[in-house]
C-alpha cells in the first residue's frame, strides 16, 4: 500500500488543504504546533474512524465548524482506492456520518462501522486479529505516535508482552492455556455434579422391582370388577332407549299444553281488545257530538284580509322602529354638541392666559367666544325639544300598531283552531267506523279460537298417565346410574393408583438410565481432565515458547542493529530480555533507561519501533501496509551527529514510502521530498 494524497476539510487547524505523497522519503516540515501531526491523525481517522479516549470528533473537527471530512487516495496492488469519512456536529455531540469507498471505479456508500470493516479487509489484516485489537497492527507497523512507543518501552513487562502477543498474533497460545485452565475447572465442577448424580443405582433397581410387583396386583383387582361394570352399562343403555321414547311423547304433550295456553291467552286478548274498542267507540261518539256543536264555518276571504293587514302593519312597525333609532342618534348628537359648547364656555370664562403663547387673553376675545357658544347651546336645546316631541309621537304610534297586530294574530289563531276542530271531527268519524269493523273481526276470531281449544283438549286426553310412567322409569335409571358411577370410580381409582405406580416405575427407570449415563460421562470427563492438564497445556506452552523464541531472536537482532547505527558507543549496548523489555548495558553493567539522555531514550524507542515494524511485516506477509512507514518526531533530543545517522537508517529501510514528521531542518537534506507546513492566524497551510 502507498499513500497518494489526502484532502482535509475543516480538520483541526486545516480549512481546505490537499497534500500529495510521492514514492520515496517525504518530510512533513514545520514548527511545533504548525499542524504536522494532524495529517497523520487524519490518515488514521480515514482508515479506522474514531478511537475511544484517543481520537474523537472533538479532537478532529475544526472549532466552530458543523462539518468536516478527510479523503484519502491510496495505491493498493497497483489499483487506486479512495476512502472518505465525514464528521458532523450535532446538538449534543460530534459524530461520524456515512462515508464511501471507491475501488476499481465503483463507489460504495458505507456507514462508519461498515467502512472500518472494509478498510481492515482491504489492508489484509488477519481476521482473528480484527475482532480483538482492530488497528493495533497499523499502530506498530505504519504509524506510532512517539509518545506511545515510549510508553510500551517503559510499561510493565506483563502489559508489554500482552500487547506484543496481540501484535504478533500469538496471544492465542496464552488464551488457549487460560481457557484450558478455565475449562478444567468447569470439567471438575461437572465431575462433582456427575459423582452425586451417579450414586444409588442398585437401590433404584430394587425399588423398580417392588413397583412392578404392585402393578401386577392392581391389574388383578381391575380385571375382577370390569365384567360387572359392563353388565350395568348395558342395562343403563336399554333403559335410556325406553326413556328416549317417553321423552318424545312428553315433548308432544308439552307442545299441546303450550298451544292450549297460547289459545287461552289469545282468547283473553281478543275479549279485552273488544272491551277496549267498545269504550273507545263511546268516547268517539261523544267527542264527535261536541265538535259539531263548537265548530263554525271558515271564511277564506276573512283569513286573507287578516294576513294582508298583519303584513302591512308589520311593515309600518319596522319603518317606525327605524325612524325612532334615527331620532335617538340625532338627539344624542345634539346633547353632545350642547355639552361640548358648555365645557368650552366654562374653560374660556376661567382662562386668563393662553396656554400656548402664555399671553393674556383679552376680555373682548373671551366675550366673543362665550356669545358664540351660548348661541350653540340655545340652538341645540331648540333642536332637542323638536326631536324629542317627534320621538314621543312615533313611540305612541308604534304602541298602537303593535296592539292592532296582536288583535289580528288572535283572530287568525281562532280561525286556525276552528280548522283543527273540523279536521279532528273527520278523523274521529273515520276512527269510529274502523273500530266498528274491528269488533266484527274479533267476534269471528273468538269463534275460531274456541274451536281450536276443543281439538287440543281432545289430543291431551290421549297422554293422561304418561308423566307418571316416565317419572317411575327415571327413578330406576338414576339408581342404576349411581351403582355404575360407584363401580366406575372404584375402577378409576385403581387405574390411577396403577398409573401412579407405572409413572413411578418409569421415573425410576429413567433415573437409573440417567445415573448410568452420568457414570459413563464422569469417566470420560476424568480422562479429559487428565489429558488437558498433563499433556495439552504443556504442549501449548512449548509451542508458544518456540514461536516466541523465533520472534525474539529476529526482534533482538534488528533492535541491536538499529541502535548500534544510531549510537556509536562501545560502552553502551542494548538487548531484549525474554519479555521483550529493552535492557541497557553501560560499561558492562545493567543501567536504567531513566538515567539515559533524551537522545539515547529516543534512539531506543526508534530502534524498537523499526525492529517491531520489520518483525511484524516478516511474520504476517498478508498485510498490505508493508511498503510504508510513518515516523512521528523520531529525532527528539538527537544531536547533530545522530541526525546524520538517520540518513544511514533511511538508506537501509526497504519500504517504498517513508513519511517523517519533524521540525528538524537538517532532515530536509537527506529525504527525497519536503512538504512545508505553516500556521497563520490558527489556519495551517501546505507549501511544496
Amino acid at each position: 500500500m502507498l499513500l497518494k494524497s489526502i484532502k482535509l476539510n475543516n480538520i483541526r487547524s486545516y480549512e481546505d488543504e490537499k497534500i500529495s505523497f510521492p514514492d520515496g522519503s517525504l518530510l512533513l516540515s514545520g514548527d511545533i504546533g504548525s499542524g504536522k501531526s494532524t495529517i497523520l491523525l487524519a490518515i488514521e481517522f480515514c482508515f479506522f474512524g474514531f478511537r475511544p479516549k484517543v481520537l474523537d470528533g472533538a479532537t478532529l473537527l475544526r472549532h466552530g465548524k458543523k462539518e468536516g471530512s478527510v479523503e484519502l487516495k491510496l495505491d493498493i496492488d497497483k489499483k487506486e482506492v479512495i476512502i472518505k469519512r465525514t464528521i458532523k456536529r450535532g446538538n449534543r455531540s460530534i459524530g461520524q456520518s456515512s462515508g464511501y469507498m471507491i475501488r476499481e471505479g465503483k463507489k460504495k456508500e458505507l456507514t462508519a462501522v461498515e467502512l472500518k470493516a472494509e478498510v481492515l479487509n482491504l489492508l489484509g489484516y488477519p481476521r482473528n486479529i480484527l475482532t480483538k485489537s482492530k488497528d493495533l497492527i497499523y499502530r506498530y507497523t505504519v504509524y506510532t505516535p512517539q509518545e506511545e512507543m515510549k510508553t510500551i518501552i517503559t510499561d510493565d513487562p506483563d502489559s508489554r508482552l500482552d500487547v506484543l502477543r496481540k501484535v504478533f498474533n500469538i496471544d492465542k497460545y496464552r488464551k488457549i492455556k487460560d481457557n484450558s485452565s478455565v475449562y478444567i475447572r468447569v470439567l471438575k465442577d461437572r465431575a462433582k455434579f456427575l459423582e452425586g448424580k451417579s450414586t444409588g443405582i442398585e437401590e433404584r433397581k430394587q425399588q423398580k422391582k417392588e413397583r412392578l410387583k404392585e402393578i401386577e396386583e392392581f391389574d388383578i383387582r381391575i380385571k375382577a370388577r370390569k365384567p360387572k361394570h359392563e353388565a350395568i352399562k348395558s342395562e343403563i343403555t336399554l333403559k335410556k332407549k325406553n326413556i328416549e321414547r317417553f321423552e318424545k311423547d312428553l315433548k308432544k304433550l308439552a307442545g299441546l299444553k303450550k298451544d292450549l295456553e297460547l289459545q287461552n291467552l289469545s282468547l283473553k286478548m281478543r275479549i279485552e281488545q273488544r272491551q277496549r274498542n267498545a269504550a273507545e267507540i263511546g268516547r268517539l261518539s261523544k267527542a264527535i257530538e261536541e265538535i259539531r256543536k263548537d265548530s263554525q264555518a271558515i271564511s277564506n276571504e276573512r283569513e286573507d284580509i287578516l294576513k294582508k293587514e298583519t303584513i302591512s302593519k308589520g311593515n309600518s312597525v319596522k319603518l317606525l322602529e327605524s325612524t325612532i333609532r334615527k331620532l335617538g342618534q340625532d338627539i344624542a348628537g345634539f346633547t353632545i354638541s350642547k355639552k361640548n359648547a358648555a365645557e368650552i364656555r366654562s374653560k374660556i370664562t376661567s382662562l386668563d392666559k393662553c396656554p400656548t403663547c402664555e399671553q393674556e387673553v383679552k376680555k373682548e376675545y373671551k366675550e366673543a367666544i362665550i356669545n358664540r357658544e351660548d348661541r350653540k347651546i340655545k340652538d341645540n336645546e331648540e333642536s332637542l325639544d323638536i326631536y324629542r316631541k317627534q320621538m314621543k309621537r312615533s313611540e305612541d304610534e308604534l304602541v298602537k300598531l303593535r296592539q292592532d297586530i296582536e288583535k289580528l294574530r288572535k283572530e287568525s289563531a281562532a280561525i286556525e283552531l276552528n280548522r283543527l276542530k273540523i279536521k279532528n271531527l273527520n278523523e274521529n268519524i273515520k276512527q269510529e267506523e274502523n273500530l266498528a269493523k274491528s269488533q266484527e273481526d274479533i267476534k269471528a276470531e273468538v269463534g275460531k279460537i274456541n274451536q281450536k281449544k276443543l281439538s287440543i283438549q281432545k289430543d291431551l286426553s290421549e297422554y293422561s298417565n304418561i308423566e307418571e310412567l316416565y317419572s317411575e322409569l327415571r327413578k330406576k335409571l338414576d339408581k342404576i346410574q349411581i351403582d355404575e358411577r360407584k363401580l366406575a370410580l372404584d375402577i378409576n381409582s385403581l387405574e390411577k393408583d396403577k398409573s401412579g405406580l407405572q409413572m413411578l416405575a418409569s421415573s425410576i427407570d429413567k433415573e437409573i438410565d440417567e445415573k448410568t449415563r452420568a457414570l459413563d460421562k464422569l469417566n470420560q470427563i476424568r480422562h479429559m481432565i487428565e489429558w488437558i492438564d498433563q499433556y495439552f497445556i504443556k504442549l501449548v506452552t512449548i509451542i508458544e515458547k518456540h514461536v516466541l523464541s523465533s520472534i525474539y531472536n529476529e526482534f533482538d537482532s534488528h533492535f541491536r542493529e538499529w541502535f548500534n547505527i544510531l549510537i556509536e558507543d562501545e560502552n553502551l549496548q542494548v538487548r531484549l530480555d525474554d519479555q521483550f523489555t529493552p535492557m541497557v548495558v553501560q560499561n558492562g553493567y545493567d543501567a536504567a533507561i531513566g538515567n539515559l539522555s533524551g537522545g539515547e531514550k529516543t534512539s531506543i524507542a526508534l530502534s524498537y519501533r523499526l525492529a517491531l515494524n520489520k518483525v511484524i511485516n516478516d511474520l504476517i506477509p498478508t498485510i498490505k501496509t508493508g511498503d510504508i512507514i510513518i515516523l512521528d518526531e523520531p529525532t527528539d533530543g538527537f544531536s547533530s551527529n545522530q541526525l546524520d545517522k538517520v540518513r544511514e537508517i533511511l538508506d537501509q529501510l526497504t519500504n517504498r514510502q517513508t513519511i517523517i514528521v519533524s521540525h528538524e531542518s537538517k532532515i530536509e537534506t537527506f529525504v527525497d521530498y519536503v512538504v512545508r507546513i505553516a500556521k497563520t492566524e490558527h489556519v495551517s497551510r501546505v507549501f511544496s
